[in-house]
């Protein structure tokens, strides 16, 4: 649990050994990383359901972030899960 400034904290993480680092929290927390420029990788999942509504992941850019896709999985129910790096 890091209690500091956001950027320096992840820093630090990532600047230690050790297996990649996931981030768990509500869209604010990723929102913020999002901006900072702090995302090496994202798994974004597409449900097979139209809600008309929902919480923008990318409300807080500058600008448009070109991402390169990774890999691509379709599951049996039709959700597709994508893996994304900053291009």
């Amino acid at each position: 649990m890091a209690s500091g400034d956001l950027a320096e904290e992840i820093a630090k993480l990532k600047a230690q050994e050790g297996k990649p680092i996931i981030a768990h929290g509500g869209v604010r927390f990723a929102r913020s990383l999002v901006a900072l420029g702090l995302v090496d990788q994202f798994a974004l999942i597409v449900a097979p359901v139209a809600l008309g509504k929902g919480l923008p992941l990318f409300s807080e850019l500058a600008g448009p972030m070109p991402l390169k896709l990774i890999s691509s999985k379709a599951f049996p129910g039709g959700a597709v899960a994508q893996i994304y790096r900053p291009a």
